[in-house]
């Protein structure tokens, strides 16, 4: 679609722009769960809390970031270079999957600590 103008949407259906929005909501849900379990670490951790905090707070920033650039250049592909070789990649949903899984991890080992207690 060479000589589109750069705002103009690819899909009448915004499928990408759908997308990316669910995306978001996903990465608000997990920024959310960080808050709250960090106000569930504090009497139990202390200070630590804080640090944990940090990089959760930190890791669904990076996560926001990603899925606003990976949204940008799936657009530009889209609206000016041919559809034929799209740009694809995991590292995205493996990189939150990651995340989930490893704070999921870690709840499982507090939990097992506070109960051997």
């Amino acid at each position: 679609m060479t000589g589109e103008r750069a705002g103009q949407v690819f899909d009448p259906g915004l499928q990408p722009e759908r997308t990316v929005l669910a995306w978001q909501r996903t990465v608000l849900a997990l920024g959310i769960g960080v808050l709250a379990g960090s106000r569930m670490l504090l009497p139990v951790l202390g200070v630590l809390t804080y640090v944990f905090l940090a990089v959760g707070l930190a890791v669904v920033l990076g996560l926001f970031l990603a899925i606003r650039r990976r949204y940008e250049r799936m657009h530009a592909h889209l609206t000016r270079e041919s559809r034929l070789s799209l740009p694809h990649g995991a590292v995205l949903p493996g990189a939150m999957a990651l995340f989930v899984l490893l704070a999921a991890l870690a709840a499982l080992a507090l939990v097992v600590i506070l109960a051997l207690r």
